[in-house]
């Protein structure tokens, strides 16, 4: 019961009152301002049964002066502070007295952030849990005493109503959640679950479990449609892996399977967590992350994508981490990933375990470049892996010799570039462990822009999800005219690729790997688009 639908505050009177003064009460709101259900209230709380619903809901042991100065202080309207629950509360026989005030100011605290919430509700959470059914019974019966009242006789009563105020409890948190924005939310419930339960390995406070059946019920809409697009993905990597495509096709796919995941488990966080601390496991949680097991298993035994299936059991033993039963099967399933050699049919995956690269480009002044799983260094530039967004590399064909450059650009903004001189071997090297360490995820960086309905420039090209815009239209502004891939051409060469018009001919661009940033992402991400046949780009994830 809310405290400001509780008849005691309604009626302005406290549990000590006389029958007598509870029934003025009434009388006067129904003369003074026409409240015909005020009878229906004193009664409430004159009947000895009906009355303890009322008492367990309203401050049980608390002061009336204390209460009523506390009530004051919501009425000037705004959200009093949380220091209020500490003034007049501090006995541990009023745990049931302070969970109403935390009740009361989380109500009334509408703007309420996330930090906000999870303290209020593990406050009031540890507040219930210490409640003592025989000093709140005590307490209830004093003031029973003082208003002339049957006292209760024994605590089966009480503990029936503390059971019954639960669920009030716990819609004031569900109402309190509701208010942040979809991120906070759950951020503020895992959060609440991390932190009662020890990150699953302590049994919560029972109010916490309410609410996380309550965000489980609130969540079933999202599984109902996010699981069936995982469960589809699944199969969509599956099909292309059968039918022979190339490996840079299934990596895209499965990097978006394992984001996929990761935003489906985010959801299912506090869930798996507070399950765990009962020493139970999610049950759809445990059935996806089979369907990826298996998914893995079928990578690396039919087709001999070791490092696919490496990356996807990496992914799932971190995601599904609460999944104890799990665990073991995840990490045999590593241990055996890695006994496997690399084979011909995997030769152009990553590896999960490729050795650093050293390469010698200037024997005389011993100079080297090298490269590892983290960054690509020559001489005294570093650039870590993690902070390229950008890529291009190629050759300029000279008299004497073919000089082979690689370029990337950050995050930030800063360029490299790598003169690698007169040596195919070293380009041909870096370049494939560059496609895999970093193209891959530049490539699916790129689809998700376009698929979010974002240009992108290639040069004077601007390109969308559904087709480009030539450079000589790309500065007519609202008259500008946009090809479809369907349109279009596409010719791919060893130093770039070039665009035509179907109809027009004479409406061409071409892109130079080496000048135009991201030119060979986006032929080969075309490639799939013409091979496949598809209207856009981020069909190839289909």
């Amino acid at each position: 019961m809310n405290v400001f639908d509780n008849p005691f505050y309604t009626l302005g009177v406290s549990t000590r009152s006389k029958k007598a003064d509870i029934l003025s009460a009434a009388e006067d709101l129904e003369l003074l301002h026409d409240d015909s259900a005020a009878r229906d209230r004193a009664n409430s709380i004159i009947n000895p049964v009906t009355r303890l619903e009322a008492e367990i809901s309203w401050f049980p042991g608390a002061d009336p002066a204390a209460v009523q100065a506390f009530l004051d202080e919501i009425k000037k309207g705004g959200a009093p502070e949380f220091a209020a629950a500490e003034s007049f509360l501090q006995e541990s026989k009023l745990a049931c007295a302070r969970v109403t005030v935390l009740a009361a100011l989380l109500c009334c605290h509408t703007a309420a952030t996330a930090p906000v919430c999870v303290r209020y509700l593990r406050e009031m959470a540890d507040c219930y849990e210490n409640i003592d059914l025989e000093s709140l019974l005590s307490s209830i019966n004093t003031d029973r005493r003082a208003a002339g009242i049957a006292v209760v006789e024994d605590t089966d009563r009480v503990k029936a109503a503390v059971g019954s105020y639960a669920e009030y409890l716990a819609s004031v948190g569900k109402l309190a959640l509701d208010r942040l924005p979809t991120d906070d939310l759950m951020a503020a419930v895992t959060e609440l679950v991390e932190v009662t339960t020890k990150e699953g390995k302590d049994i919560a406070p029972s109010l916490i479990y309410k609410l996380v059946d309550i965000y489980e019920i609130e969540t079933q809409a999202f599984f109902y449609t996010a699981t069936p697009a995982l469960e589809q993905l699944i199969a969509t990597v599956k099909e292309r892996a059968d039918k022979k495509e190339p490996v840079q096709t299934i990596s895209l796919l499965v990097d978006k399977l394992l984001q996929m995941t990761r935003q489906w488990d985010a959801v299912a966080q506090p869930i798996q967590m507070a399950m765990e601390s009962k020493g139970l496991e999610h049950e759809a949680s445990l059935d996806l992350a089979s369907e990826l097991r298996n998914l893995s298993v079928d990578l690396c035994n039919d087709h001999g994508y070791v490092e696919l299936a490496q990356r996807i059991i990496a992914a799932i033993s971190h995601i599904f981490a609460e999944l104890f039963t799990a665990a073991a099967a995840f990490q045999k399933d590593m241990e055996v990933l890695r006994s496997f050699a690399p084979s011909d049919s995997q030769a152009e995956a990553t590896e999960a375990s490729t050795p650093d690269y050293t390469a010698t480009l200037e024997p005389a002044a011993k100079k080297q470049i090298q490269m590892t799983q983290d960054y690509i260094r020559a001489g005294s530039e570093t650039v870590y892996l993690k902070n390229i967004g950008h890529l291009a590399w190629g050759r300029i064909r000279r008299q004497e010799d073919t000089l082979y450059i690689i370029r990337v650009k950050t995050y930030s903004g800063e360029f490299h570039e790598f003169s690698l001189g007169n040596r195919p071997d070293i380009f041909s090297e870096l370049t494939k462990r560059l496609w895999e360490l970093v193209g891959v995820r530049l490539g699916l960086e790129l689809i998700q822009a376009l698929q979010a309905g974002k240009e992108k420039s290639f040069g004077q090209v601007l390109v969308r999800d559904d087709g480009l815009v030539f450079p000589n239209q790309a500065a007519q502004g609202a008259g500008k005219r946009l090809y479809a891939w369907h349109e279009l051409k596409l010719l791919s060469g060893q130093d770039g690729f070039s665009l035509t018009s179907v109809r027009q001919p004479s409406v061409r661009v071409y892109l130079d790997f080496l000048i135009v940033q991201d030119a060979l992402l986006l032929e080969t991400l075309l490639s799939m688009v013409f091979k496949q046949g598809l209207h856009r780009i981020s069909d190839v994830l289909l």
